[in-house]
């Protein structure tokens, strides 16, 4: 038996699947510029711990000069790196209830699918068991008729 929602459900679910989808790709970008953010630390970690290294040697105004231009260029990639994954957070935000009430469309069809099969189900038993019933009335009357005309032949 094929049922009217089943292509309702088939569009729901690979609506639910492509939300999904990129709710995922967006939680992979997200996890990447967080680590990214955590490399970045580090590495400003060591130049901080190379330019006080630095200032205590005998180094040229032009070696510290670099290292703080280094640290200036490492603090603003960590600082494009924080508003990439600020955007990304609020696209996360806005995706999550989109993947949401996609799922629960899906399941709502589900559900309503489920219910029309029972439904189905439970009307096929129900005449199943009237033909059932049909039958052994039929085979009684017969019995009967047949018992009757012996007792007629019998007479």
């Amino acid at each position: 038996m094929r049922f009217p929602l089943t292509v309702v459900l088939q569009v729901r679910l690979r609506a639910e699947e492509r939300e999904e989808a990129l709710l995922k790709q967006i939680l992979s970008e997200l996890a990447k510029g967080r680590a990214s953010i955590q490399e970045m630390e580090e590495s400003l970690r060591l130049a901080h711990e190379s330019r006080v290294a630095a200032t205590g040697a005998s180094t040229t105004a032009l070696d510290l000069c670099a290292l703080y231009g280094a640290v200036d260029e490492l603090n603003r990639q960590r600082s494009a790196l924080e508003e990439q994954v600020r955007k990304l957070e609020q696209l996360r935000d806005k995706q999550m209830p989109v993947y949401r009430a996609a799922r629960q469309n899906r399941e709502m069809i589900e559900q309503l699918l489920e219910r029309q099969r029972s439904a189905y189900l439970f009307e096929a038993e129900r005449r199943e068991q009237k033909d059932v019933g049909d039958i052994a009335v039929g085979q009684h009357m017969r019995r009967k008729a047949v018992a009757k005309i012996r007792r007629s032949d019998g007479s």
